[in-house]
């Protein structure tokens, strides 16, 4: 079964997903046929991994923007 959602505020938890199956045979009355929820079943979580923060400017480094000349000597 493939989820698709906004998962942007979910950094860094833990999601498990319970699935139920329905006999839609008649829609009025749809009847469960099975379901499975455990919470601990580690085949049915998944870990939001939490984006790190893109930092507003860069940060000042020790390397020249242009490269020095050297002279040669010899």
């Amino acid at each position: 079964i493939a989820f698709t959602f906004d998962g942007s505020s979910l950094g860094g938890k833990n999601l498990v997903t319970f699935e139920e199956l329905y006999d839609m045979t008649n829609p009025d009355e749809p009847k469960k046929v099975t379901e499975h929820k455990d919470i601990t079943d580690d085949g049915q979580t998944v870990t939001i991994k939490e984006v790190p923060e893109v930092p507003d400017t860069p940060k000042d480094t020790d390397t020249p923007d242009t490269p020095s000349t050297v002279t040669k000597t010899g």
